[in-house]
């Protein structure tokens, strides 16, 4: 229990509840646990979110795809991390993501009425979720008025990669035909080709058949605002 204790509190909903909340907590939801293997999917993109389900231990990857089907995301992640709580309620209350264990992934999920409880019996954790939803969209706002002025293909490429990503940081894959990704970019064939072989040399990413592998997105992210 007391290791549940510690790894509820790296979630964001339970951050700062005292151990005394937390058994009273514990004994009003009913938790569901499951464990899955390396490769095994637990969320499929477009499924109903119609439960708050929180990633305890494992390394986990999420994709997400382009409504054209043209390019694809997917990051990777060792923590612990509620899955989408913003697609629980909202004109599209579905996952926009796939989700896969990559190491054994137990997980812990309990229903919305639950969440409710949650909502109407804590103030911390109603506090927690009201930052966590309004980070979220300060995030997403910020990323829309970025303005940057330089037009080399370098830039244009990180901009692209930072804008479409979740989180800032840890590894990233874009799967994406390069013909198609340099029109997403406004460039041409040649040049996104050269300016990505560049990128390579530098080990900024690498290259993959139809796909660019970033080991780290922070140091895409500390490039771009080093060289404004």
């Amino acid at each position: 229990m007391e290791k549940l204790y510690e790894t509820l509190l790296q979630l964001p909903i339970f951050q700062g509840i005292t151990l005394y909340d937390f058994n009273d907590l514990i004994g009003k939801l009913k938790w569901h646990f499951e464990k899955y293997q390396p490769g095994d999917t637990f969320i499929k993109a477009g499924e109903k979110c119609d439960k708050v389900i929180c990633v305890l231990s494992g390394n986990t990857s999420f994709t997400t795809e382009s409504s054209n089907k043209l390019y694809s995301i997917t990051e990777f992640t060792d923590r612990p991390f509620i899955a989408e709580p913003y697609s629980l309620y909202g004109i599209d209350y579905s996952f926009q993501s796939t989700y896969t264990a990559v190491s054994e992934v137990t997980i812990g999920s309990f229903n919305k009425l639950a969440f409710l409880t949650i909502v109407n019996d804590f103030l911390i954790c109603r506090l927690n979720i009201i930052n966590m939803l309004c980070r979220r969209n300060q995030m997403l706002y910020n990323k829309l008025w970025v303005d940057d002025i330089r037009n080399d293909f370098q830039s244009k490429i990180i901009r692209f990669i930072l804008l479409h990503v979740e989180t800032p940081e840890g590894k990233k894959i874009l799967r994406v035909k390069l013909y198609d990704f340099a029109n997403l970019i406004n460039a041409s064939h040649v040049n996104t080709s050269i300016a990505l072989n560049q990128m390579e040399k530098d080990g900024l990413i690498r290259m993959g058949r139809m796909s660019i592998s970033i080991p780290d997105a922070a140091v895409l992210r500390e490039k771009f605002e080093n060289d404004k």
